[in-house]
């Protein structure tokens, strides 16, 4: 690979680099899934963003089967998996191993586990922005924490 090609791969590298990497809390998702609030159509603006290729989005693995149970009593089980598809072909699924959750029960985050598993995973996905509605995570979260509308209008989405 002569220099110049090298400079290339590591512009075109740069540029994906520098779209803001968004993640997204368990709680959005359902939001955005049921229409069940007004940040859901915040989040829906996010989604069309990341489509566009103005952002990458991120979900922890384990947010799926907690949306796949939730959505046990609203969809039959063809439309829980589809929803399920849905988000893994819209967002990068950072996956949980047994270090995410060490780190998460030491992390000193919050008391509630799934919450702290939510950062751990966001942090590994070196996110810029954490997206929920819990108002807690926005104290002792490491990473950004905003509301749907206010990432909205952060990034004039």
């Amino acid at each position: 690979m002569t220099t110049e090609q090298s400079e290339m791969s590591i512009s075109m590298k740069d540029t994906a680099d520098n779209r803001p990497r968004v993640f997204f809390d368990t709680n959005i998702l359902l939001d955005y899934v049921l229409f069940r609030n007004d940040e859901s159509l915040a989040a829906e603006y996010i989604f069309d963003a990341s489509l566009d290729c103005k952002l990458d989005l991120f979900i922890a693995a384990h947010s799926l089967t907690n949306i796949f149970y939730a959505l046990r009593k609203e969809f039959p089980v063809a439309e829980q998996r589809q929803v399920v598809r849905l988000l893994c072909s819209l967002c990068n699924v950072q996956p949980i191993s047994a270090d995410n959750i060490e780190k998460a029960i030491d992390s000193g985050y919050t008391s509630d586990l799934e919450d702290a598993l939510q950062i751990q995973c966001a942090i590994e996905s070196d996110c810029d922005y954490f997206i929920t509605r819990d108002h807690e995570l926005f104290e002792k979260c490491p990473v950004r924490t905003l509301l749907p509308h206010e990432l909205v209008r952060e990034l004039s989405l």
